[in-house]
């Protein structure tokens, strides 16, 4: 070192390139899903009362108004919040339950919500407290009924083929 002068070793010259090289597209996708994140642990925790578009840009360490900037509202950041949540289990089942057929494909389905929810209880409690949130007549409800209806009718199926399976 010449000069008195400070330089960062090669693998903090290194992350900030990969920073540099990320376009657009990559740090929305990551401040977006830092965000949700955040609005996840703060409904699991607090409840979907106490969620705001300010506290969860703090909380995701943003600005306070980035998820203005992407979501424009509460209503519309818990709608990302619910497809962000499902999206992640509806990955985690389709690795974990394998192809069975009849009784054992629904006994692996409920085994797969029971450990699942103890492995990631935050995404859980995040979810329920979505869901009892949704039960008055706003957008929110609409999207919990759907998503009950597409729960029932999901689990309806393999009841179904349970039974032609024998």
């Amino acid at each position: 070192m010449s000069g008195g002068r400070k330089t960062s070793d090669g693998g903090e010259q290194a992350e900030a390139l990969d920073k540099a090289r990320q376009t657009q597209a990559e740090r929305r996708e990551i401040s977006e899903r830092a965000i949700l994140e955040a609005a996840k642990i703060i409904v699991a925790e607090k409840g979907i009362e106490a969620l705001t578009l300010h506290g969860a840009g703090e909380a995701a360490g943003y600005s306070r108004a980035l998820p203005g900037h992407y979501f424009g509202t509460k209503n519309a950041m818990v709608a990302a919040l619910v497809g962000y949540i499902l999206e992640s289990y509806a990955v985690r089942i389709r690795k974990t339950v394998q192809q069975t057929e009849g009784l054992d494909a629904l006994c692996d389905h409920v085994s797969f919500y029971i450990d699942d929810g103890l492995r990631d209880p935050v995404s859980l409690r995040a979810f329920l407290n979505i869901l009892s949130a949704g039960a008055g007549p706003t957008e929110l409800a609409q999207n919990v009924a759907r998503i009950t209806r597409e729960a029932i009718d999901g689990i309806a199926d393999l009841i179904k083929r349970a039974r032609e399976k024998g």
